[in-house]
């Protein structure tokens, strides 16, 4: 929850990777209050990945100025639009690339009614990875700072109406903000065990398992 976070009870720096869920808290309710850009800023600088979502971020922070340059400088979007008129949504390259069309329609099984869901577009570096139906602008957009990665919505994930577009995006999301880290340490050389010579190749096997190997267990 936003609040342990804001108060210290939580730290991001304790997670690789973010996801911060808006739904449509907007000015009443702040998507980021100055704290909270404080503090996510500090944790995407020191190599922190989020993905955020909501119908009003772009709304709030850009449109209002509640928030300008964190929304543009850190998240890097651009607020187009308060209401993109639609509940479709389809890829449109970068990570979602090979994503079809999903809605977030209440006809079809979404949560509930999404009444403005931003358009948005990406700044300088980001890339545009989803875009609204017919036509109405972009829906999410990419950014991988060298440092740090986002990804984010105009609209609310959690409203997207079915069980496998919600996998399938999630999935493209945790790739990306969630990259393999690989193994820091590189196999170490064994070198005059039982006569073998250096180099050799060595099976060793488990006793519990497999009585081809003698050995005695503490």
């Amino acid at each position: 929850e936003n609040s342990a976070v804001a108060g210290g009870a939580v730290s991001l720096n304790n997670y690789r990777a973010v996801i911060w869920i808006l739904g449509q808290e907007s000015t009443a309710d702040k998507t980021f209050d100055s704290n909270e850009q404080m503090i996510v800023t500090a944790y995407l600088n020191a190599g922190g990945n989020l993905f955020v979502t909501g119908s009003d971020i772009g709304y709030e922070l850009d449109g209002q100025a509640a928030g300008r340059p964190f929304y543009e400088n850190m998240l890097r979007a651009n607020y187009e639009a308060d209401n993109a008129g639609t509940y479709s949504v389809l890829g449109a390259g970068g990570i979602m690339a090979d994503v079809g069309p999903f809605d977030f329609n209440p006809n079809n099984g979404a949560a509930y009614v999404v009444k403005t869901p931003d358009r948005i577009s990406p700044q300088s570096g980001a890339a545009a990875i989803l875009s609204y139906g017919g036509g109405n602008g972009t829906a999410g957009i990419q950014y991988d700072s060298g440092v740090y990665r986002v990804v984010m919505f105009g609209f609310p994930f959690e409203a997207i109406s079915t069980s496998s577009a919600r996998s399938a995006v999630m999935q493209r999301v945790l790739n990306y903000i969630l990259p393999p880290m690989g193994c820091p340490y590189g196999p170490d050389a064994i070198t005059g065990f039982e006569g073998y010579a250096d180099g050799t190749h060595v099976m060793f096997q488990d006793p519990r398992y497999s009585g081809s190997t003698l050995a005695h267990l503490a």
